[in-house]
């Protein structure tokens, strides 16, 4: 088990780094997603209450109020999210190909470690679950 953990901390440590640039284009891409929406809600109600003189209430029965469900249907919430599972899936081939066929064949040297073969295959499935 000892060796098992060590392994999926190995693969953890790989990928750390760019897995916290995903977390934090994806923050900040729905926060500038809750401004721009909330800010294009709020000009559609100055035009249409102001502008065209059309009462509050009736602005609200026709458009309905702003809620956190108008913002998770939009492409500011769920692209990014997309954009982090198109990625992880990109990174998963990519890990494959350059561990069986790079330049150094880093997997026939982690086999080569005093380890079950299937601990291996097992910590990369658990990195891939955990991200």
């Amino acid at each position: 088990m000892n060796r098992y953990l060590k392994l999926v901390n190995f693969e953890f440590e790989r990928f750390f780094r760019f897995y916290l640039i995903l977390i934090g284009i994806t923050i900040l891409s729905e926060i500038i997603g809750i401004i721009v929406k909330s800010k294009a809600y709020l000009n559609l109600a100055h035009q249409e209450i102001n502008v065209n003189l059309m009462p509050q209430s009736e602005f609200i029965e026709h458009f309905g109020k702003m809620s956190i469900h108008n913002f998770s249907q939009s492409g500011w919430f769920m692209g990014p999210i997309a954009l982090c599972i198109v990625t992880l899936l990109i990174y998963v081939f990519f890990i494959w190909y350059r561990d069986w066929f790079g330049k150094n064949t880093f997997s026939y040297r982690l086999f080569m470690l005093p380890t079950e073969r299937i601990n291996i295959y097992f910590a990369k499935a658990t990195t891939i679950i955990l991200f």
